[in-house]
């Protein structure tokens, strides 16, 4: 999956719209996600060898217990 953004179409899912995202640590992350208004991390980060860390995030989400 790439980092667009896609509409959440999964049964269940607390998120109207969730991106995967990357950057070069966990903070960066973070601070690119907040910037675009994004509620919450939706797994937790995965930081590889390639020194890039990926995560999921979701916006317009309709649980505030994710």
């Amino acid at each position: 999956m790439n980092a667009s953004v896609v509409k959440a179409n999964a049964a269940g899912s607390p998120c109207s719209i969730t991106q995967e995202v990357v950057g070069t640590a966990p903070s960066d992350i973070i601070q690119k996600m907040f910037a675009q208004h994004f509620d919450a991390p939706l797994n937790r980060v995965d930081c590889r060898d390639n020194g890039l860390c990926y995560q999921k995030w979701g916006k317009d989400c309709k649980n505030a217990n994710l």
